[in-house]
């Protein structure tokens, strides 16, 4: 029986309308910004 998908909780929905919104470039920056800034530091 296969496995019930996660419930959404508001901030999915939330993210994932703004990022049916928003253009390729601006989400790759996100992911980019989403590195755990500080690893960045070294």
């Amino acid at each position: 029986m296969p496995k019930r998908p996660k419930k959404k909780t508001r901030k999915d929905k939330i993210r994932e309308s703004a990022i049916g919104r928003m253009p390729k470039e601006l989400i790759k920056e996100l992911n980019e910004m989403d590195v755990d800034p500080e690893k960045d530091k070294n």
